[in-house]
C-alpha cells in the first residue's frame, strides 16, 4: 500500500523524485480526485501507461524528423494514443463540474497548437507519475 497520506504530498514526493515542479499541479491532482472518487483505476493506469508511451514516442520523433517507415509508424501511433488519452481525460471529466471540464477542454483538449502544445506538457507530467510508480514499485492508491 502506498505510503503517503494525500495527493498533495504523493505529488510533493514526485516533484522531490524528478527534481522538478509539476507545472500542471492542479490539474494532475484533479485528475487523481476524479479516478478515485469514480473508480476509474483502469482508466487512470491507462492514461498514466499511455502518457510514458508519448513522452517517449514524442522525443523519438523530435530527434529522428520525418523520414524512414519506422518513424512514419510511430507517428501514426502517436496520433493514435493522442487521440485516445484526450478520449480518457474526456471520459473521466464526465464526472465533475461545467467549469472543470471547460478548464480542461480551452487548455488540452481544443484542436489548435497551443492545446497539443498543452496536452504534451501534461502528458510529460503524468509520465513522472508512472515512472515514480514503477520506482517505487507500488501503485500510487
Amino acid at each position: 500500500m502506498p505510503t503517503y497520506s494525500s495527493v498533495e504530498e504523493l505529488l510533493s514526493r514526485i516533484e522531490k523524485s524528478v527534481e522538478k515542479k509539476f507545472r500542471y499541479r492542479f490539474e494532475i491532482k484533479t485528475i487523481i480526485d476524479i479516478a478515485q472518487a469514480n473508480e476509474f483505476r483502469k482508466e487512470f493506469d491507462d492514461l498514466l501507461f499511455f502518457s510514458k508511451f508519448l513522452t517517449n514516442a514524442h522525443s523519438i520523433l523530435v530527434r529522428s524528423g520525418v523520414g524512414n517507415d519506422d518513424v512514419q509508424k510511430l507517428s501514426i501511433e502517436f496520433a493514435q494514443r493522442m487521440e485516445l488519452v484526450s478520449n480518457i481525460l474526456r471520459k473521466m471529466l464526465e464526472k465533475t463540474s461545467a467549469e472543470i471540464r471547460n478548464r480542461f477542454s480551452e487548455q488540452f483538449l481544443l484542436l489548435n497548437q497551443t492545446s497539443v502544445q498543452n496536452m504534451l506538457s501534461l502528458v510529460k507530467e503524468l509520465a513522472w507519475l508512472k515512472n515514480y510508480e514503477i520506482d517505487t514499485n507500488q501503485p500510487l492508491w
